[in-house]
C-alpha cells in the first residue's frame, strides 16, 4: 500500500511523507508508468479512497529528513508528475528511472544503481555513484558529482547544470557524435553545460554513428559559463580510422578527430577477422574500382562494425559446413551400425530367425484340441549366449523355421542441432537428413556380408550472419559382421559424393551484396567395432563396445559470384577426422504385444573423442584482387562428446523387423538431437 497523508491515498492522489519518515517504491508494485496527482485516488482493499490530492501541484511531497527510494529492477519507470518538499531521493536497482516533471524538492538526489534520466528538472544537488549512470536532456539547478557514468542527452542532446559539474577519477563521460565537417555542440554531439566545472580525472568515451568523418573536426562536449579546472585522464573512441584528441580552453573541454594510420588487422583484433584484415592491408594501397568502394565504406564504420564486416568477408561458414559434413557421415555410420549390431545381441547372427538379442523370439504354435479348433499361444524362452544351441534348437515350439539367406533393409535418419561461437567463428544452426538402403547375405550362422547406398542432405546457417551452405550427397559402401561366442565385430567402408550450394549476404556500411557459390566434393570413410555380450540375468544383456572411425572430407575449389570485389575465390577444403567411441548398451528381454509383436527395448551411452581436426581451415582470396590470400577457421565443435540414447526393436513376425532410435550428442559447445527408423525383411 502507498499512503499519502490526509489528502491523498495510493498512487492516485498526492503522497505526503512526514518528517523523519521513509518512502520506498519498488517497480514490481506498479501497474502503470507514472505517479500522477489525481482527483480521487483509489486505495487498495485495506484502505479507503483518498480525497482529491492537493500538494502545491505536486504528485509527491517530501518533508525535511525524508528520503524517497525508487528501486527499479528491470525496464524503465517514468515519473511524469512533480515532487516537492525538502526531502531527498535515491535511485536503486539496475533498471531506469525517468524524471520528466518539474521537481522542486531541495534535498539531494543520489543515483546508487542503474540509470537516472532527467528530462524535466531537479532543484538540488545530484551524485552519481560508481557503476551508476546519469543521462537525459533536462536541467539540474544544483551541483552534479560524477563518480560513475555521465551520458548527457537522449541519444544526442544537452544536459544543463546550474551549479558546478565535478568529474572524479574513475568516472566516465560518454559522448555520442555524428559525422560533420563543422560540428555543432548539442546537435552533432552530446553537450553538458554548467556554471563551472571541476575535472579530477576520469575517462571520456566517444561513441560514433556511421558516417563520413572529417579530419580535424572539433567537438565541444563540456561548456561552462565561469570557467573549468583540471583535465581528464584519458579519451577512448570506437572509430576505426580516427583518433579523438582532448583539448581545453578557459570555459570548455573538447576533442578533435585526427585521421590515423590504423590498419585493418589491428581493428580486427584476432582470429579470422585479423587474417582478413592483414589481407586487406596488403592489397589496399592504391585500391580502385569496386574494391576501392568497399574500402571507402569501411572507413565510415566504428570498430565493432569493421569487425563485423571482416567476419562476413572471411568465408568461415565454409569451414563450419565441413565439420557438419563430418557429423553427417558420423551419423550415417552410427545408423547403419545400430541396425547391424541389433542382430548380434547375445552372440547370434540372426540367420535362423532369432531376434538377435540374448532372448529367442516368441513364435506361434497351434495347440491341438479335441474339437480340432486352434488358439494362438505366445511362447518365450531364454538362450544362454555361451550355449552351443542354435536359436532354432531353443525354441519352445513344435516346429522350427527354415534358415534365411538374405536380408534387405531401409533406414531414414535426421539430425538437428546448434553450436555456440568459439570466440572466433560464429555459432551455427544446422540440420541434416538421409535415407539409406541395404542388402546383405548370410555367410553361415556367424557372418553377414552387405552393401548399402543412400542420400543425405544438410544445411548450415551462421548465427550472427545471413550466410547459409547446403550440401547434398549420395553414398555407397559395404560391411561385414562376424560373431563368435560372446564376441562380435563390425567392419564398414564407403564413399560419398557431395554437391554444395551457398549464399552469403555481406553488409559493409551502405553496401549489401549476396555472394553465391556452387562446388562439389567427396568423402571416404572406414569404421570398425568390437563388442562383448554379457548376460546380466535371464532378462538383461549388457553389451560393452569400442569403435574407431576415420572420415576424410574434401570440398573442391570454386569462385563465388554476385558480390563484386567481395566474392571469394576458394581453395579446396580438406578435413580429416579420426574418432573413437567407447560405451555400452543394455537390452531387455523381448515382451509380446497384444498383436503378437516381439518388442525389445534398449538404452545406451558412450563417449566419443576426436583425435584429428576439430575445425576446418578455409583458404581464400577476394576474386579479382588476388594476392597471397588468407585463412579462416570454421567453428570448432569440440573434441569430446557424450552420447545418450535409447530405442526399441519390434518384430511382427520372423521375417519383418522394425527399429526406432533416438540419441542426443552433446558437449559444452553444442547439442545434437538424432532420430532414426529402420524397416528390415528376411528371406
Amino acid at each position: 500500500m502507498y499512503y499519502g497523508g490526509d489528502a491523498g491515498d495510493a498512487m492516485g492522489g498526492a503522497i505526503f511523507v512526514r518528517e523523519g519518515g521513509t518512502l520506498s517504491i519498488i517497480d514490481s508494485a506498479f501497474t502503470n508508468n507514472g505517479l500522477i496527482a489525481g482527483t480521487g485516488g483509489a486505495g487498495d482493499s485495506t484502505s479507503a479512497d483518498g480525497a482529491n490530492g492537493q500538494a502545491i501541484g505536486s504528485g509527491m511531497y517530501l518533508h525535511t529528513g525524508v528520503t524517497a527510494g525508487y528501486q527499479v529492477n528491470t525496464g524503465t519507470l517514468t515519473l511524469a508528475d512533480d515532487i516537492g518538499g525538502s526531502g531527498s531521493l535515491t535511485k536503486t536497482g539496475t533498471g531506469e528511472l525517468v524524471l520528466s516533471g518539474t521537481n522542486t524538492y531541495t534535498g539531494a538526489t543520489t543515483v546508487s544503481a542503474g540509470r537516472l534520466v532527467v528530462n524535466g528538472s531537479l532543484a538540488g544537488n545530484t551524485t552519481v555513484d560508481t557503476n551508476s549512470e546519469l543521462g537525459g536532456s533536462g536541467t539540474i539547478y544544483g551541483d552534479v558529482i560524477n563518480n560513475g557514468t555521465f551520458a548527457a542527452g537522449n541519444s544526442i542532446g544537452t544536459m544543463t547544470i546550474g551549479g558546478n559539474a565535478s568529474f572524479n577519477s574513475g568516472s566516465t563521460t560518454e559522448v555520442e557524435i555524428q559525422a560533420s565537417a563543422t560540428p555543432i555542440a548539442g546537435t552533432d554531439n552530446d553537450l553538458i553545460t554548467a556554471d563551472t566545472a571541476t575535472i579530477n580525472g576520469g575517462d571520456v568515451s566517444v561513441l560514433g554513428a556511421v558516417g563520413s568523418y572529417t579530419n580535424g573536426a572539433k567537438y565541444t562536449f563540456l561548456q561552462t559559463a565561469h570557467g573549468l579546472s583540471g583535465t581528464f585522464d584519458t579519451i577512448t573512441d570506437d572509430l576505426a580510422f580516427f583518433d579523438a584528441q582532448l583539448g581545453y580552453d578557459a570555459n570548455s573541454a573538447f576533442f578533435t578527430l585526427i585521421a590515423n594510420s590504423t590498419d585493418y588487422a589491428s581493428v580486427g583484433g584476432s582470429g579470422n577477422r585479423q587474417t582478413v584484415g592483414f589481407y586487406i592491408d596488403e592489397n589496399s594501397t592504391g585500391a580502385s574500382g569496386d574494391f576501392g568502394s568497399v574500402l571507402d565504406e569501411f572507413r565510415l564504420l566504428t570498430n565493432a562494425q569493421v569487425q563485423s564486416g571482416l567476419s562476413q568477408l572471411s568465408g568461415e561458414v565454409y569451414g563450419s559446413q565441413s565439420q557438419v559434413v563430418i557429423q553427417g557421415t558420423n551419423q550415417l555410420i552410427g545408423t547403419i551400425g545400430g541396425q547391424l549390431r541389433s542382430g548380434m545381441f547375445g552372440g547370434g547372427s540372426g540367420s535362423s530367425g532369432s531376434s538377435g538379442s540374448g532372448f529367442v523370439n516368441a513364435t506361434r504354435s497351434t495347440r491341438p484340441s479335441v474339437t480340432g479348433s486352434s488358439s494362438d499361444i505366445a511362447l518365450v524362452s531364454y538362450v544362454d549366449a555361451s550355449s552351443t544351441q542354435t536359436p532354432c534348437d531353443a525354441l519352445i515350439a513344435p516346429t522350427c523355421h527354415a534358415a534365411y539367406h538374405w536380408k534387405g533393409w531401409m533406414t531414414g535418419y535426421g539430425l538437428g542441432g546448434s553450436a555456440e561461437s568459439d570466440g572466433n567463428a560464429a555459432g551455427i544452426h544446422y540440420g541434416l537428413g538421409g535415407t539409406t538402403f541395404g542388402i546383405e547375405r548370410y555367410l553361415g550362422d556367424n557372418a553377414h556380408l552387405g552393401f548399402f547406398g543412400g542420400y543425405v542432405g544438410s544445411s548450415v546457417s551462421a548465427d550472427s550472419m545471413d550466410q547459409t551452405v547446403r550440401a547434398n550427397g549420395g553414398n555407397f559402401g559395404s560391411y561385414l559382421t562376424h560373431s563368435a561366442g560372446n564376441h562380435y565385430g563390425i567392419a564398414m567402408g564407403g564413399l560419398q559424393f557431395d554437391g554444395y550450394e551457398s549464399d552469403r549476404t555481406i553488409q559493409v556500411g551502405a553496401l549489401t551484396r549476396t555472394a553465391s557459390g556452387e562446388s562439389d566434393g567427396w568423402q571416404g570413410f572406414a569404421f570398425g567395432e568390437r563388442g562383448l555380450n554379457l548376460n546380466l540375468s535371464r532378462s538383461r544383456v549388457l553389451q560393452p563396445f569400442a569403435g574407431l572411425q576415420y572420415v576424410y572430407a574434401r570440398q573442391n575449389a570454386f569462385t563465388e559470384t554476385g558480390a563484386g570485389a567481395m566474392n571469394l575465390a576458394m581453395s579446396g577444403v580438406d578435413t580429416h577426422s579420426l574418432r573413437s567411441n567407447l560405451g555400452t548398451r543394455l537390452q531387455w528381454q523381448s515382451w509380446m504385444s497384444r498383436r503378437g509383436w516381439a518388442i525389445t527395448p534398449e538404452i545406451r551411452g558412450s563417449w566419443m573423442h576426436e583425435f584429428l581436426d576439430t575445425t576446418s581451415v578455409v583458404n581464400a582470396q577476394f576474386a579479382g584482387v588476388g594476392g597471397a590470400g588468407f585463412t579462416a577457421n570454421g567453428l570448432d565443435l569440440g573434441r569430446d562428446w557424450a552420447i545418450l540414447g535409447g530405442g526399441f526393436e519390434a518384430r511382427p513376425s520372423d521375417r519383418w523387423e522394425l527399429r526406432a532410435d533416438y540419441n542426443t550428442q552433446f558437449n559444452e559447445n553444442q547439442v545434437l538431437h538424432i532420430g532414426s527408423g529402420t524397416l528390415a525383411y528376411r528371406w
